[in-house]
Protein backbone atom coordinates (compact mmCIF):
# COMPACT_ATOMS: atom_id res chain seq x y z
CA UNK A 1 0.00 0.00 0.00
CA UNK A 2 1.57 3.26 -0.63
CA UNK A 3 2.86 5.77 1.86
CA UNK A 4 0.60 8.22 3.76
CA UNK A 5 3.35 9.94 4.80
CA UNK A 6 3.20 13.67 3.09
CA UNK A 7 5.74 16.29 3.70
CA UNK A 8 4.74 19.68 3.34
CA UNK A 9 7.07 22.31 2.17
CA UNK A 10 6.33 25.77 1.48
CA UNK A 11 2.69 25.31 0.20
CA UNK A 12 3.39 21.76 -1.22
CA UNK A 13 2.96 18.52 0.16
CA UNK A 14 5.35 15.97 -1.03
CA UNK A 15 4.33 12.20 -0.85
CA UNK A 16 6.97 9.29 -1.55
CA UNK A 17 9.11 8.88 -4.99
CA UNK A 18 7.92 7.63 -7.48
CA UNK A 19 11.13 8.03 -9.88
CA UNK A 20 14.87 9.11 -9.19
CA UNK A 21 17.66 9.81 -10.61
CA UNK A 22 21.31 10.73 -10.46
CA UNK A 23 20.20 14.47 -9.95
CA UNK A 24 16.87 14.31 -8.25
CA UNK A 25 13.84 12.44 -7.71
CA UNK A 26 10.38 12.91 -8.72
CA UNK A 27 7.56 12.54 -6.18
CA UNK A 28 3.71 13.01 -6.53
CA UNK A 29 2.66 16.27 -4.73
CA UNK A 30 -0.14 18.18 -4.20
CA UNK A 31 -0.70 22.24 -4.31
CA UNK A 32 -2.20 23.62 -1.30
CA UNK A 33 -3.95 26.67 -2.13
CA UNK A 34 -6.12 29.46 -0.82
CA UNK A 35 -9.77 29.11 -0.21
CA UNK A 36 -9.52 25.01 0.03
CA UNK A 37 -7.70 25.08 -3.47
CA UNK A 38 -5.32 22.07 -4.45
CA UNK A 39 -3.96 20.36 -7.47
CA UNK A 40 -1.69 17.35 -7.75
CA UNK A 41 1.42 17.97 -9.36
CA UNK A 42 4.82 16.30 -10.18
CA UNK A 43 7.74 17.44 -8.37
CA UNK A 44 11.55 17.48 -8.75
CA UNK A 45 13.41 17.23 -6.07
CA UNK A 46 17.41 17.56 -5.36
CA UNK A 47 19.07 15.39 -3.68
CA UNK A 48 19.88 16.17 -0.27
CA UNK A 49 23.86 15.32 -0.75
CA UNK A 50 24.32 17.41 -3.94
CA UNK A 51 22.03 20.72 -3.30
CA UNK A 52 24.64 22.35 -1.79
CA UNK A 53 27.01 21.63 -5.23
CA UNK A 54 26.78 24.72 -7.13
CA UNK A 55 27.23 23.31 -10.50
CA UNK A 56 24.29 20.40 -10.12
CA UNK A 57 22.30 23.90 -8.68
CA UNK A 58 22.99 25.99 -11.45
CA UNK A 59 22.04 22.70 -13.87
CA UNK A 60 18.63 22.37 -12.01
CA UNK A 61 17.70 25.70 -11.72
CA UNK A 62 18.73 26.50 -15.97
CA UNK A 63 16.45 23.28 -16.50
CA UNK A 64 13.82 25.05 -14.76
CA UNK A 65 14.18 28.51 -17.20
CA UNK A 66 14.71 26.91 -19.78
CA UNK A 67 11.55 24.92 -19.48
CA UNK A 68 9.46 27.44 -18.28
CA UNK A 69 10.11 29.23 -21.30
CA UNK A 70 8.61 26.65 -23.96
CA UNK A 71 4.68 26.59 -23.72
CA UNK A 72 3.33 23.47 -26.39
CA UNK A 73 0.46 20.86 -25.36
CA UNK A 74 3.54 17.86 -26.46
CA UNK A 75 6.26 19.62 -23.70
CA UNK A 76 5.42 18.88 -20.11
CA UNK A 77 4.54 22.65 -18.73
CA UNK A 78 7.08 24.23 -15.34
CA UNK A 79 4.61 25.51 -12.91
CA UNK A 80 7.24 26.63 -10.25
CA UNK A 81 10.59 26.55 -8.56
CA UNK A 82 11.23 26.44 -4.74
CA UNK A 83 13.84 26.96 -2.53
CA UNK A 84 13.21 26.98 0.99
CA UNK A 85 14.38 25.30 3.89
CA UNK A 86 17.61 23.93 2.30
CA UNK A 87 15.17 22.45 -0.09
CA UNK A 88 15.46 22.91 -4.35
CA UNK A 89 11.96 22.21 -5.91
CA UNK A 90 11.39 21.93 -9.77
CA UNK A 91 7.25 21.94 -9.97
CA UNK A 92 5.32 20.18 -12.83
CA UNK A 93 2.27 19.52 -14.06
CA UNK A 94 1.09 16.10 -13.23
CA UNK A 95 0.34 13.80 -16.51
CA UNK A 96 -1.24 10.77 -15.51
CA UNK A 97 0.56 7.94 -17.97
CA UNK A 98 3.80 6.14 -18.40
CA UNK A 99 7.25 7.00 -20.39
CA UNK A 100 7.37 5.73 -23.69
CA UNK A 101 10.17 2.82 -22.85
CA UNK A 102 7.70 1.45 -19.71
CA UNK A 103 4.92 1.26 -22.88
CA UNK A 104 7.07 -0.54 -25.06
CA UNK A 105 8.85 -3.32 -22.22
CA UNK A 106 5.33 -3.21 -21.29
CA UNK A 107 3.87 -4.43 -24.87
CA UNK A 108 7.36 -6.81 -25.29
CA UNK A 109 7.00 -8.93 -22.23
CA UNK A 110 3.20 -9.65 -23.07
CA UNK A 111 5.24 -10.45 -27.10
CA UNK A 112 2.98 -7.84 -28.59
CA UNK A 113 3.94 -4.89 -30.83
CA UNK A 114 2.75 -1.57 -30.87
CA UNK A 115 0.65 -0.57 -34.02
CA UNK A 116 1.91 1.29 -36.48
CA UNK A 117 -0.29 3.79 -36.35
CA UNK A 118 0.23 4.61 -32.73
CA UNK A 119 3.86 4.65 -33.12
CA UNK A 120 3.03 7.55 -35.76
CA UNK A 121 0.94 8.85 -33.41
CA UNK A 122 3.54 9.35 -30.32
CA UNK A 123 6.87 10.41 -32.06
CA UNK A 124 5.39 13.02 -34.28
CA UNK A 125 3.53 14.46 -30.89
CA UNK A 126 6.90 14.34 -29.49
CA UNK A 127 8.36 15.67 -32.65
CA UNK A 128 6.53 18.68 -32.41
CA UNK A 129 7.25 19.48 -29.10
CA UNK A 130 11.02 19.23 -29.72
CA UNK A 131 10.07 22.00 -32.37
CA UNK A 132 8.48 24.10 -29.42
CA UNK A 133 12.07 23.88 -27.49
CA UNK A 134 13.86 24.69 -30.43
CA UNK A 135 11.63 27.14 -31.57
CA UNK A 136 11.87 28.91 -27.74
CA UNK A 137 12.75 32.51 -26.91
CA UNK A 138 13.98 34.76 -24.28
CA UNK A 139 12.25 37.34 -22.17
CA UNK A 140 13.11 39.96 -25.54
CA UNK A 141 12.15 37.26 -28.02
CA UNK A 142 16.05 36.29 -29.15
CA UNK A 143 16.21 32.32 -29.77
CA UNK A 144 17.30 30.57 -26.91
CA UNK A 145 18.96 27.76 -29.23
CA UNK A 146 17.64 24.80 -27.35
CA UNK A 147 18.68 22.00 -27.55
CA UNK A 148 17.35 18.78 -25.50
CA UNK A 149 20.40 16.59 -26.09
CA UNK A 150 18.63 13.71 -24.34
CA UNK A 151 15.91 12.29 -26.75
CA UNK A 152 14.87 8.83 -25.73
CA UNK A 153 11.53 6.74 -24.62
CA UNK A 154 12.46 7.37 -21.46
CA UNK A 155 11.95 11.03 -21.87
CA UNK A 156 8.92 10.94 -23.55
CA UNK A 157 5.26 11.02 -21.15
CA UNK A 158 2.47 9.16 -22.79
CA UNK A 159 -0.71 10.64 -20.89
CA UNK A 160 -4.23 8.36 -20.78
CA UNK A 161 -5.53 11.60 -22.64
CA UNK A 162 -3.75 9.85 -25.52
CA UNK A 163 -1.29 12.93 -25.58
CA UNK A 164 2.80 12.44 -25.93
CA UNK A 165 4.49 14.97 -23.82
CA UNK A 166 8.62 15.83 -24.25
CA UNK A 167 10.12 15.61 -20.60
CA UNK A 168 13.48 16.53 -18.90
CA UNK A 169 15.34 18.99 -20.15
CA UNK A 170 18.31 18.89 -17.58
CA UNK A 171 21.46 18.26 -20.21
CA UNK A 172 19.80 20.76 -22.31
CA UNK A 173 22.35 23.06 -24.87
CA UNK A 174 21.19 26.49 -24.83
CA UNK A 175 21.94 30.16 -25.04
CA UNK A 176 22.48 32.04 -21.70
CA UNK A 177 22.52 28.75 -19.63
CA UNK A 178 24.27 29.31 -16.62
CA UNK A 179 25.92 26.26 -16.08
CA UNK A 180 27.63 24.63 -19.05
CA UNK A 181 29.15 20.87 -20.35
CA UNK A 182 33.48 20.66 -19.69
CA UNK A 183 34.60 19.90 -22.83
CA UNK A 184 35.11 16.36 -23.67
CA UNK A 185 31.87 15.19 -21.35
CA UNK A 186 29.04 13.77 -22.84
CA UNK A 187 25.85 14.65 -21.90
CA UNK A 188 22.34 11.95 -22.71
CA UNK A 189 21.94 8.73 -23.38
CA UNK A 190 24.64 7.07 -25.38
CA UNK A 191 22.03 4.65 -27.98
CA UNK A 192 20.35 7.98 -28.80
CA UNK A 193 23.48 9.90 -29.45
CA UNK A 194 23.73 11.83 -32.47
CA UNK A 195 27.56 10.83 -34.29
CA UNK A 196 28.54 14.95 -33.64
CA UNK A 197 27.37 14.25 -30.23
CA UNK A 198 29.46 11.11 -29.41
CA UNK A 199 32.65 12.47 -31.57
CA UNK A 200 31.98 16.24 -28.78
CA UNK A 201 31.35 18.36 -31.48
CA UNK A 202 28.83 21.39 -31.64
CA UNK A 203 25.10 20.12 -31.18
CA UNK A 204 21.95 21.65 -32.97
CA UNK A 205 18.31 21.16 -33.47
CA UNK A 206 19.32 18.01 -36.38
CA UNK A 207 21.05 16.32 -33.46
CA UNK A 208 17.78 15.75 -31.73
CA UNK A 209 16.82 14.71 -35.12
CA UNK A 210 18.57 12.03 -34.99
CA UNK A 211 17.45 10.66 -31.97
CA UNK A 212 14.21 11.48 -32.74
CA UNK A 213 14.93 8.73 -35.54
CA UNK A 214 16.05 5.86 -33.29
CA UNK A 215 13.22 6.72 -31.13
CA UNK A 216 10.88 6.04 -34.32
CA UNK A 217 13.18 2.99 -35.30
CA UNK A 218 12.77 1.30 -32.17
CA UNK A 219 8.81 1.79 -31.60
CA UNK A 220 8.33 0.34 -34.98
CA UNK A 221 10.33 -2.49 -34.86
CA UNK A 222 10.16 -3.46 -31.04
CA UNK A 223 13.21 -3.70 -30.11
CA UNK A 224 16.97 -1.72 -29.68
CA UNK A 225 18.72 -0.16 -32.22
CA UNK A 226 22.28 0.07 -31.13
CA UNK A 227 22.89 -3.00 -28.55
CA UNK A 228 26.28 -3.90 -27.23
CA UNK A 229 27.75 -4.34 -24.06
CA UNK A 230 29.09 -1.58 -22.94
CA UNK A 231 29.02 2.10 -23.83
CA UNK A 232 32.41 2.11 -25.98
CA UNK A 233 30.90 -0.35 -27.98
CA UNK A 234 27.54 1.68 -28.90
CA UNK A 235 29.50 4.56 -29.68
CA UNK A 236 31.05 2.15 -32.16
CA UNK A 237 28.08 0.88 -33.68
CA UNK A 238 26.40 4.90 -33.53
CA UNK A 239 29.63 6.07 -35.50
CA UNK A 240 29.88 2.98 -38.65
CA UNK A 241 26.61 0.42 -37.89
CA UNK A 242 24.94 -0.15 -41.07
CA UNK A 243 21.12 0.80 -40.02
CA UNK A 244 18.51 -2.09 -41.43
CA UNK A 245 15.19 0.03 -42.77
CA UNK A 246 12.59 -0.84 -40.15
CA UNK A 247 10.84 -2.91 -42.97
CA UNK A 248 13.50 -5.03 -43.69
CA UNK A 249 13.49 -5.96 -39.59
CA UNK A 250 9.74 -6.48 -39.34
CA UNK A 251 8.22 -7.08 -42.98
CA UNK A 252 4.90 -5.87 -41.61
CA UNK A 253 6.15 -2.26 -41.71
CA UNK A 254 4.88 -0.23 -44.52
CA UNK A 255 7.97 0.58 -46.43
CA UNK A 256 6.66 4.59 -46.64
CA UNK A 257 8.32 5.21 -42.79
CA UNK A 258 11.81 3.58 -44.04
CA UNK A 259 12.19 6.89 -46.07
CA UNK A 260 11.31 8.97 -42.82
CA UNK A 261 13.11 7.10 -40.50
CA UNK A 262 15.94 6.33 -42.70
CA UNK A 263 16.41 10.17 -43.41
CA UNK A 264 16.31 11.02 -39.66
CA UNK A 265 19.22 8.65 -38.92
CA UNK A 266 21.60 10.18 -41.52
CA UNK A 267 25.34 10.51 -39.62
CA UNK A 268 25.68 14.04 -41.52
CA UNK A 269 23.75 16.32 -40.12
CA UNK A 270 22.85 18.09 -43.62
CA UNK A 271 21.90 14.75 -44.56
CA UNK A 272 18.52 14.62 -41.94
CA UNK A 273 15.43 16.54 -41.67
CA UNK A 274 16.44 20.56 -40.97
CA UNK A 275 13.45 20.12 -38.22
CA UNK A 276 11.57 18.58 -36.03
CA UNK A 277 8.89 19.93 -37.40
CA UNK A 278 9.44 18.71 -40.89
CA UNK A 279 10.02 15.17 -39.78
CA UNK A 280 6.86 15.19 -37.54
CA UNK A 281 4.64 16.06 -41.01
CA UNK A 282 6.37 13.63 -43.30
CA UNK A 283 6.03 10.52 -41.03
CA UNK A 284 2.55 11.56 -40.83
CA UNK A 285 2.19 11.53 -44.43
CA UNK A 286 3.91 8.39 -44.79
CA UNK A 287 0.76 6.48 -43.28
CA UNK A 288 -1.81 6.10 -41.05
CA UNK A 289 -2.15 8.11 -37.65
CA UNK A 290 -3.96 7.13 -34.21
CA UNK A 291 -6.50 9.25 -32.79
CA UNK A 292 -6.04 10.54 -29.55
CA UNK A 293 -8.40 8.53 -28.34
CA UNK A 294 -6.98 4.86 -29.64
CA UNK A 295 -3.58 5.72 -28.20
CA UNK A 296 -5.21 6.13 -25.15
CA UNK A 297 -7.17 3.29 -25.07
CA UNK A 298 -3.86 1.18 -26.45
CA UNK A 299 -1.55 2.93 -23.07
CA UNK A 300 -5.16 2.23 -20.44
CA UNK A 301 -4.66 -1.57 -22.05
CA UNK A 302 -1.18 -1.91 -21.87
CA UNK A 303 -0.43 -0.46 -18.50
CA UNK A 304 -3.41 -0.54 -17.28
CA UNK A 305 -1.60 -2.17 -13.56
CA UNK A 306 0.76 0.17 -13.37
CA UNK A 307 -1.60 3.55 -13.89
CA UNK A 308 -3.78 1.33 -11.30
CA UNK A 309 -1.35 1.81 -8.75
CA UNK A 310 -0.36 5.25 -9.62
CA UNK A 311 -4.09 6.61 -9.13
CA UNK A 312 -3.83 4.85 -5.69
CA UNK A 313 -0.98 6.73 -4.78
CA UNK A 314 -2.67 9.56 -6.38
CA UNK A 315 -5.49 8.93 -3.96
CA UNK A 316 -3.27 9.27 -0.92
CA UNK A 317 -1.09 12.34 -1.96
CA UNK A 318 -4.82 13.94 -1.94
CA UNK A 319 -6.09 12.23 1.28
CA UNK A 320 -2.88 11.73 3.43
CA UNK A 321 -2.43 14.22 6.84
CA UNK A 322 0.16 16.68 6.09
CA UNK A 323 3.65 16.99 8.13
CA UNK A 324 4.73 20.50 8.08
CA UNK A 325 8.57 20.91 7.68
CA UNK A 326 9.61 22.43 11.05
CA UNK A 327 9.55 26.13 10.93
CA UNK A 328 10.76 28.71 14.07
CA UNK A 329 8.06 29.61 16.47
CA UNK A 330 6.97 33.53 15.80
CA UNK A 331 5.46 35.04 19.14
CA UNK A 332 2.71 38.22 18.76
CA UNK A 333 2.24 39.75 21.53
CA UNK A 334 -0.20 42.29 21.61
CA UNK A 335 0.49 45.94 23.21
CA UNK A 336 -2.31 48.13 23.84
CA UNK A 337 -2.89 51.48 24.81
CA UNK A 338 -3.38 52.59 28.53
CA UNK A 339 -6.91 54.60 29.36
CA UNK A 340 -6.30 57.78 30.33
CA UNK A 341 -8.15 57.33 33.19
CA UNK A 342 -5.82 54.74 34.52
CA UNK A 343 -2.39 56.25 34.01
CA UNK A 344 -3.70 59.23 35.76
CA UNK A 345 -4.88 57.21 38.79
CA UNK A 346 -1.90 55.19 38.98
CA UNK A 347 0.72 59.06 38.83
CA UNK A 348 -1.87 60.13 41.63
CA UNK A 349 0.03 60.61 45.20
CA UNK A 350 -1.74 59.33 48.57
CA UNK A 351 -2.69 61.59 50.35
CA UNK A 352 -0.38 62.83 53.45
CA UNK A 353 3.05 60.84 51.42
CA UNK A 354 5.18 61.93 49.15
CA UNK A 355 4.69 61.73 45.19
CA UNK A 356 5.82 57.85 45.25
CA UNK A 357 2.77 56.92 42.66
CA UNK A 358 4.03 59.90 40.49
CA UNK A 359 7.63 58.89 40.68
CA UNK A 360 6.41 55.28 39.61
CA UNK A 361 4.69 56.57 36.65
CA UNK A 362 8.05 58.37 35.15
CA UNK A 363 9.74 55.70 35.87
CA UNK A 364 7.25 53.07 33.77
CA UNK A 365 7.18 55.53 31.17
CA UNK A 366 10.71 56.21 30.84
CA UNK A 367 10.90 52.03 30.64
CA UNK A 368 8.47 51.90 27.98
CA UNK A 369 9.72 54.11 25.95
CA UNK A 370 13.24 52.69 26.25
CA UNK A 371 12.13 48.92 25.32
CA UNK A 372 9.11 50.29 22.32
CA UNK A 373 12.68 52.16 20.94
CA UNK A 374 14.92 49.17 20.46
CA UNK A 375 12.21 46.80 19.68
CA UNK A 376 11.20 49.63 16.95
CA UNK A 377 14.74 49.66 15.58
CA UNK A 378 14.30 46.30 15.24
CA UNK A 379 11.17 45.79 13.47
CA UNK A 380 12.19 48.62 11.16
CA UNK A 381 15.60 46.82 10.12
CA UNK A 382 13.02 43.84 8.61
CA UNK A 383 9.54 45.39 8.20
CA UNK A 384 7.99 47.53 6.14
CA UNK A 385 6.53 50.76 8.01
CA UNK A 386 3.05 50.31 8.55
CA UNK A 387 1.24 53.24 10.42
CA UNK A 388 -1.78 52.25 12.65
CA UNK A 389 -5.42 53.81 13.13
CA UNK A 390 -5.68 55.81 16.28
CA UNK A 391 -6.70 53.85 19.56
CA UNK A 392 -6.39 50.53 17.62
CA UNK A 393 -3.95 47.95 19.71
CA UNK A 394 -0.19 48.23 18.19
CA UNK A 395 0.93 44.74 16.53
CA UNK A 396 4.93 43.67 17.36
CA UNK A 397 6.71 40.81 15.99
CA UNK A 398 8.96 39.20 18.97
CA UNK A 399 11.58 36.62 18.33
CA UNK A 400 11.84 36.02 21.43
CA UNK A 401 9.36 33.75 23.93
CA UNK A 402 10.08 35.73 26.89
CA UNK A 403 7.47 37.76 28.57
CA UNK A 404 8.21 41.74 29.13
CA UNK A 405 8.31 42.97 32.80
CA UNK A 406 5.84 44.42 34.35
CA UNK A 407 4.65 47.90 32.98
CA UNK A 408 1.23 49.98 32.98
CA UNK A 409 0.64 48.14 29.49
CA UNK A 410 -2.11 45.29 29.32
CA UNK A 411 -0.01 42.39 27.28
CA UNK A 412 -1.39 39.11 25.40
CA UNK A 413 0.60 36.58 23.16
CA UNK A 414 -0.27 33.73 20.42
CA UNK A 415 2.13 31.25 19.16
CA UNK A 416 1.74 29.93 15.37
CA UNK A 417 3.44 27.21 13.78
CA UNK A 418 3.46 24.82 9.38
CA UNK A 419 7.90 -15.20 -28.86
CA UNK A 420 6.95 -13.06 -31.79
CA UNK A 421 5.91 -9.67 -31.61
CA UNK A 422 1.96 -9.49 -32.47
CA UNK A 423 0.56 -5.96 -33.71
CA UNK A 424 -1.82 -4.77 -31.05
CA UNK A 425 -5.33 -4.36 -32.77
CA UNK A 426 -6.53 -0.67 -32.53
CA UNK A 427 -10.59 -0.49 -31.70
Amino acid sequence: MPSTKVVTIGRYAIADEIASGGMASVHLGRLNGAVGFSRTVAIKRMHPHIAKDEEFVSMFIDEARLAARIRHPNVVQTLDVVQEDGELLLVMEYVHGVQLSLLQRLASRSGERTPVAVVAAIVAGMLRGLHAAHEATDERGAPLEIVHRDVSPHNVMVGVDGVPRVIDFGVAKAEGRLQHSSSGQLKGKVPYMAPEQVRGEPVTRRTDVFAAGAVAWEALVGRRLFRAENDAAIIGQVLSLEIEPPSQVEPSIPPGYDQVVMRALERKPERRYASALEMARALEAAGPVATPAQVAELVEQIARETLDKRSALVGHVESAPTIPVHKPEERRIIVEPIPAEARRSRAEPTSGGPPIGLFAALVGVAAIAGAAWLIGRELLREAPETVSPPGAPVMLAMPSASTPSAAPVSVSASVSAKPKPRPIKLP
